[in-house]
């Protein structure tokens, strides 16, 4: 039987092969209002899958593609 690590790991891997390909196409978000305690846990949970990809992908990832689509909402 696999742990839930492993099982995590795999599929950390492959959404990391999918975002790799696609690069643009992907940002990771938070819908956390009010609730600030907890909120650097809540992001910590995306760590595993941003270690996987280049340092490019992950700040596409985390920043440039959600300000993509700000831009061009305000164009």
């Amino acid at each position: 039987m696999m742990r839930g690590s492993v099982i995590t790991d795999i599929f950390a891997d492959m959404w990391a092969a999918v975002i790799e390909k696609y690069p643009d196409r992907f940002l990771i978000a938070s819908d956390k209002v009010g609730h600030w305690t907890d909120y650097p846990h809540e992001n910590e949970k995306y760590y595993m899958l941003l270690d996987k990809l280049k340092p490019e992908t992950a700040e596409k990832l985390c920043k440039k593609n959600a300000l993509s689509l700000i831009k061009k909402w305000k164009d």
